[in-house]
């Protein structure tokens, strides 16, 4: 079962595929043996129950909270040319060796952004002005990879 949440469990006890139909359209294929999933169309992503926002509040180098696997970040300010920040977002869904991937929303092509280490709990964000001038404010939409275990 699934702890009362209103939801089917599917699955194969063979190596026959496993066929995921919505509106009676086949959507996904699960492959028995490497357990890779197939999508026909449509989007793979987390829904808005999983989506969290934060505005950093007092600077370019100040710590914001999103307790969500996916999320935006307004950030304080514009970074001024030449510029190079980082902070950290606390996150209670990230673990070691989990990845992020985490880009510039708004389309301000002149800052370059790369997520580091991933830790329990929280996670790093480095962003650069590699342009030659002071432009917008960065938005920073995120997501959380879950990265297996052995």
């Amino acid at each position: 079962g699934m702890g009362g949440i209103n939801a089917y469990e599917v699955g194969s006890t063979t190596s026959t595929p496993v066929h995921i139909y919505a509106g009676g359209v086949l959507r996904a294929v699960v492959d028995p043996t490497s357990g890779n999933l197939a999508m026909s169309g449509g989007a793979l992503g987390y829904g808005s129950a999983s989506f969290g926002a934060a505005v950093q509040p007092t600077s370019l180098t100040a710590n914001v909270t999103i307790n969500k696997p996916s999320g935006e970040i307004m950030m304080f300010s514009g970074i001024p040319p030449g510029g190079d920040v980082i902070f950290i977002v606390n996150n209670n869904t990230v673990a070691p060796g989990d990845i992020v991937i985490a880009h510039i929303k708004n389309a301000l092509t002149a800052y370059s952004i790369e997520a580091e280490t991933a830790n329990a709990g929280y996670f790093r964000l480095r962003v650069r002005n590699v342009g030659g001038g002071t432009y917008g404010l960065p938005v920073i939409n995120f997501a959380v990879i879950k990265v297996g275990t052995a």
